[in-house]
């Protein structure tokens, strides 16, 4: 039997999650004209994670790509499967169960390392500095690594006025008010958001979600997706802007920057960075 894992709650719910947990077409189309700046006639692309929208999206022609994700749950639920291969310009697509830190591939084989909100789920500094080596390592000199940030803001919201805003009407949708939430909660870098609170926070302020989803017209089967952090002691690390740029610059340097329009869109960028 598979060996399981603690995001199997989060990936058997994986189709109830929206933007902009998930990329929306806007960050697609960054992402796609990012992919295209490669310079490799076939190149090799590595996909840290399974996400859908990016396996899906249009590569540059010739690409192989192969994802990578620890999780066996997510790869059984999230992954595209092989039939992404012959179209939107891959060669091949393949996936494997495999740790950010200590990548299967060999050093400086990679033309382009994609990955979206990956380096979330990641403490600080030491799970995130060794993912940041090990990408170094696998990327040739001049290779590409694109990634959306989930960016904190400078100055966190009061937990207390993300839920007025909530109540008032003011947020578009429950998935980025999970987001709202969880930064609200977050201490220091080196802290990040305990999941476990992140849902005792909402169940103290909202015992009864069946009332809310009525009262504001949401979904409930799509709220009671943070139900999926009850009890989980994995922590969230989100970064504001400035922290994520100092944390990458001795592996990376900047080379694009993209602030989607959609709402909130400064907490959900990406940045493509040169392997220096």
């Amino acid at each position: 039997m598979k060996p399981r894992d603690q995001w199997g709650k989060v990936a058997r719910q994986w189709d109830r999650v929206g933007h902009p947990l998930r990329p929306g077409p806007d960050d697609i189309q960054a992402l796609e004209h990012f992919v295209s700046l490669v310079q490799a006639p076939r190149p090799e692309a590595l996909l840290l994670g399974v996400t859908q929208e990016i396996a899906g999206m249009n590569w540059p022609e010739g690409t192989r790509l192969l994802a990578v994700d620890r999780s066996i749950d997510m790869i059984e639920y999230a992954w595209v499967g092989p039939e992404a291969t012959g179209r939107a310009g891959l060669a091949e697509a393949q996936v494997v169960c495999g740790d950010w830190r200590d990548l299967p591939v060999a050093d400086q084989s990679q033309d382009l390392i994609v990955g979206d909100g990956c380096l979330a789920v990641m403490d600080y500094p030491r799970t995130f500095t060794a993912t940041l080596g090990c990408l170094h390592r696998v990327l040739r000199p001049g290779g590409l690594f694109s990634h959306r940030f989930f960016l904190r803001p400078e100055v966190a919201e009061e937990t207390e006025f993300v839920f007025d805003e909530l109540r008032a009407g003011r947020i578009g949708n429950f998935h980025l008010f999970k987001w709202r939430l969880a930064m609200s909660l977050h201490g220091a870098i080196d802290e990040g958001v305990r999941l476990a609170d992140i849902w005792d926070s909402w169940h103290a302020a909202v015992p009864d979600p069946p009332a809310l989803a009525a009262e504001i017209d949401w979904p409930l089967e799509i709220i009671t997706t943070i139900d999926a952090y009850r009890d989980m002691e994995t922590r969230f690390t989100f970064f504001t802007l400035d922290e994520a740029r100092l944390a990458s610059a001795p592996y990376f340097k900047e080379f694009r920057r993209y602030e989607p329009p959609y709402e909130m869109g400064e907490r959900f960028q990406t940045l493509l960075f040169e392997a220096v």
